[in-house]
């Protein structure tokens, strides 16, 4: 059985006008009240968040994901397409989305060391 390091997924966001229209109580309380169950249902996906405004011009925040399950990572985005978040208004637009595996080519070299068998890959 293969071991499926976890995914860290970069999403480039850019504030709406609308948000930043909406005091810190306000956006605060968004947070809480519609972010936040949604995180808290899928303890599987780890998010940290940044700001970028200060550093660049056209991507104002981060969101950097981390997960082993997909699935839940898209069940996770797809709740918040159901809110002002990233649908509706939406508060945030999304630029891109990058996903990625740390150090995956050491991953790469260890399968290219091991003896080759033939369905391996079609079996894990």
């Amino acid at each position: 059985m293969r071991h499926t390091p976890p995914f860290t997924i970069f999403m480039l966001l850019r504030s709406s006008p609308a948000w930043l229209a909406l005091d810190r109580a306000a956006r605060a309380a968004f947070v809480e009240t519609q972010v936040r169950p949604i995180f808290a249902a899928r303890p599987e996906v780890a998010m940290r968040y940044f700001d970028a405004e200060a550093f660049h011009g056209r991507c104002t925040d981060l969101m950097v994901f981390e997960t082993a399950d997909l699935i839940a990572y898209n069940h996770l985005i797809e709740a918040l397409r159901d809110t002002d978040l990233l649908g509706g208004v939406p508060y945030f637009e999304v630029l891109d989305v990058i996903p990625s595996l740390e150090d995956g080519w050491k991953a790469y070299e260890a399968q290219l060391a091991q003896p080759a068998t033939v369905g391996a890959d079609a079996a894990a």
